[in-house]
């Protein structure tokens, strides 16, 4: 076997798509790390003595100080976990490959099912697979991570995934009934789920969001690079939710006459008064939602970039405005992705990310992790990342080394 430290472009590709490799193992998604995260993309791989592709894996590098380097393979490696012999062999090749460009470690963080936990966060299955491979990388001479609960590695290694194995019917009767009553609220609003090209207005939209809910989204330029390289190449998708603001203000203005009129000239009975002063009420609140955009035939309220392979789609960001947030429109928009998925022949989908405590109270992480737990999937603990150290001190000195280097770089 012969190691092979740069692949080409279209034999990488066309094995990324033999493995069905993760849409973080794309070549793709190596080039937009460099413009993304500044990082330098290496597509590594072995070879039978026919030149025949064993396995490869996209090594992400980033440069730390005095020359040294530390690299990432990003649910990695495109290999088959369970052939031990090539694990072996293949890491043997990457330490001399670490060795060569003055890698302090390469981090790997498999996408493997390690447990399936109930709602509970109680284990109802063990991966057998798992554990045997989990051993098998510590004696090759891996180091494992641990097994983090929160959002504190590269990755989230808790996820709810819907298998679209069952009915569309048998996955909709999973989904909690409050999410599903917001989502038949959403019908009177008359939205339309499209798939788009429209990278701005999702930033847009992401925007408010981070300013209502206080965090940092990325540039602009970050998600227009990843629509340049992810979308364009077919490893992500962007969708929309759509209403009409000029039909549904003439709409509600046209209800709320006739319910103020019926209300006014006492035609309501007396039992029904106060549900229809209720609907009046509401009729208001959108109706002044409504008013700033009341001539526009068409306004995108939410937007949601899903990456994919080909048997998975995963959920990564969402946005939506004011009036997408009083019309439900982020459920709507996970049940449309959820329907979307069936429909395209996807076996699974992945909600992208929780929380391996489920009574934390650090941040808003238990509010995202019921939101995701409502829509019914398998609670899932991945195995985790594995550092394969090259030198152990800097390795164990690095995170102070790399504080006091920006901290430098700053001052200069």
């Amino acid at each position: 076997m012969r190691f092979v430290e740069q692949v080409e472009k279209e034999i990488y590709q066309n094995f990324w798509k033999k493995i069905n490799g993760d849409f973080m193992q794309t070549y793709e998604w190596g080039q937009f790390q460099i413009v993304g995260r500044g990082q330098i993309p290496h597509y590594v791989g072995m070879e039978d003595e026919n030149g025949n592709l064993l396995c490869a894996t996209l090594l992400l590098e980033r440069r730390g100080p005095f020359g040294y380097s530390y690299f990432y393979a990003p649910r990695g490696y495109l290999i088959d976990f369970q052939n031990v012999e090539l694990l072996k062999q293949f890491t043997v090749f990457l330490k001399q490959f670490l060795k060569k460009h003055k890698g302090i470690y390469l981090k790997v963080d498999p996408d493997i099912t390690y447990q399936v936990l109930n709602n509970n966060g109680e284990v109802e299955t063990e991966n057998l697979m798992a554990k045997h491979l989990y051993q098998t990388m510590l004696d090759i001479g891996y180091h494992h991570t641990g097994f983090n609960l929160y959002f504190d590695h590269n990755q989230p290694r808790y996820t709810f995934r819907i298998s679209y194995q069952q009915s569309l019917e048998e996955i909709e009767k999973k989904i909690h009934k409050s999410i599903m009553k917001k989502v038949r609220k959403t019908n009177q609003y008359h939205m339309i789920f499209r798939e788009s090209n429209d990278i701005d207005t999702f930033y847009q939209l992401i925007q408010k969001v981070s300013e209502k809910d206080d965090f940092s989204a990325y540039s602009l330029s970050y998600y227009q690079n990843f629509y340049r390289y992810m979308v364009e190449a077919g490893h992500a998708k962007i969708f929309e939710l759509v209403i009409n603001p000029q039909a549904l203000y003439q709409e509600r203005q046209e209800e709320l006459e006739k319910l103020t009129s019926s209300l006014e000239q006492k035609q309501v009975k007396e039992n029904d008064i106060s549900n229809v002063e209720t609907q009046v009420t509401r009729l208001k609140k959108e109706i002044a939602l409504l008013e700033d955009v009341k001539t526009k035939e068409e306004l995108v309220i939410c937007s949601q970039v899903c990456a994919c392979n080909q048997t998975r789609l995963w959920t990564l960001y969402i946005g939506n405005d004011t009036i997408g947030r009083e019309f439900y429109a982020v459920n709507r928009m996970y049940y449309e992705v959820i329907c979307y998925g069936k429909e395209h022949g996807f076996l699974d989908l992945d909600l992208f990310g929780t929380v391996g405590d489920i009574h934390t109270t650090l941040h808003n992480y238990a509010g995202i992790h019921q939101f995701k737990q409502n829509f019914g999937g398998s609670y899932i603990a991945l195995i985790g990342e594995f550092d394969l150290v090259m030198k152990p001190f800097c390795y164990k000195v690095l995170p102070k080394i790399l504080k006091l280097y920006r901290k430098l770089k700053k001052k200069l």
